[in-house]
């Protein structure tokens, strides 16, 4: 409790451009949460949706109104490509499944700049507290650990602020790419699975 009580009052002590990048990083960090949640609800309907295919057409009795119209689309373009080879038909429903996760993998972007961009803004917060520091220690004159503590621990709260947007914003990013190579990998079963069935 009381170190939180000292953060707060090390903010409110600290310069306006620290406490503009604290705002723009906790802001960024918020952005990035409701990305990650909004990208949890998305992937986990999106897998289920092509696992639940796989089940489908996997099983003896397959059912097509029971599919995904991502599946129904994958079986109208196999059944209207009846001249196209089928290793080129193939590739083309990769395509087609690549562009399925398009959007999710677009947002990663989101995640990627984050977790790349906040620490350097959080220490460009922390470099500019600390000249103030020593600037305000050279005005003062006074030469002691007292004078130019303070100032530092201003100056460290954006880095502290940036590591707590890129920590969480690397781990989401590392999730939802494996989450979304897990989804792709299943895509490609599912065409394997449907090509099999219309030949």
């Amino acid at each position: 409790m009381k170190s939180g009580f000292l953060l707060l009052q090390l903010f409110f002590h600290s310069d306006l451009l620290s406490k503009i990048i604290v705002f723009l990083l906790l802001f960024s960090s918020t952005v990035v949460f409701f990305f990650q949640w909004y990208l949890i609800i998305i992937l986990n309907k999106k897998g289920e949706i092509i696992k639940s295919d796989v089940r489908i057409f996997s099983s003896q009795d397959q059912s097509v109104e029971a599919l995904s119209p991502f599946s129904k689309t994958l079986i109208s373009y196999l059944n209207s490509s009846s001249q196209i080879p089928h290793e080129q038909v193939k590739e083309i429903l990769s395509i087609i499944g690549s562009h399925y996760l398009q959007f999710e993998k677009k947002i990663q972007t989101v995640f990627s700049i984050a977790s790349h961009s906040a620490p350097l803004i959080g220490l460009l917060g922390t470099v500019w507290g600390i000249m103030n520091a020593f600037m305000g220690l050279a005005a003062d004159g006074g030469g002691t650990i007292a004078a130019v503590a303070p100032g530092i621990a201003e100056a460290l709260i954006t880095t502290l602020a940036g590591l707590v947007v890129a920590i969480p914003a690397l781990i989401f990013y590392q999730w939802n790419r494996t989450k979304i190579r897990l989804i792709y990998e299943n895509i490609l079963l599912l065409i394997d699975v449907i090509a099999k069935k219309e030949k």
